[in-house]
């Protein structure tokens, strides 16, 4: 049965929020920025330094951060952390470093195609659901990896391969970013800060 919705439009929307709640203040902005990237930090100095049963604790609240400051660049790429849009274009940049997402690929597949074309198959970046037809005309194994990739632990494994590697670092033409030198320097960027990194955990 097909249920006709109307959706609300983009202003309808806006008008609902709070005018309060809509205004961007720089020391909370700065304080959600800092305290993940001093934890990751001061974790991963651990990590260098500490014996090795501390590691494996310290890799495990670095692992924590790294997710945390993604979520801060997310928020800041969508210019909601700070009052300045040079101060969220930093913020992102650094926080989604540690988990080696380029600025340029983000900005493109989440913030145009996925916020763009939410769930609307061939469009959105992210991972529209499958409707009941979709999913009974898997195979066998197919349903088991889609059940897997739909689950709280597997669905890691799903955003590594699908979004992580398809879109964000190894896109082909059809998916890479407009603009090609912007992105080479973000992963050349991102390249030399995984060089550093392994060379100091080495």
């Amino acid at each position: 049965m097909k249920i006709n919705y109307e959706w609300p439009g983009i202003d309808e929307i806006r008008s609902s929020v709070n005018e309060k709640e809509r205004v961007k203040e720089f020391l909370p902005g700065l304080f959600h920025f800092s305290l993940p990237l001093i934890v990751w930090m001061a974790s991963l100095a651990g990590i260098i330094f500490a014996p090795w049963w501390a590691k494996i604790i310290l890799g495990l609240v670095n692992g924590h951060a790294i997710g945390v400051m993604l979520i801060i660049g997310h928020d800041a790429l969508h210019g909601i952390l700070f009052p300045k849009r040079w101060m969220n274009r930093l913020a992102g940049r650094i926080s989604m470093a540690p988990a080696f997402h380029p600025v340029t690929s983000w900005v493109h597949s989440h913030n145009g195609l996925h916020h763009g074309f939410t769930n609307i198959k061939g469009k959105d970046a992210g991972f529209p659901p499958l409707n009941l037809q979709e999913y009974r005309a898997l195979s066998f194994l197919g349903k088991i990896s889609c059940r897997i990739s739909r689950s709280w632990y597997g669905c890691g494994w799903l955003y590594i391969t699908e979004m992580w590697f398809k879109w964000e670092f190894f896109p082909n033409a059809s998916r890479a970013p407009k603009n090609p030198k912007a992105f080479l320097r973000d992963r050349l960027q991102l390249f030399a800060l995984f060089v550093a990194w392994i060379s100091l955990l080495i």
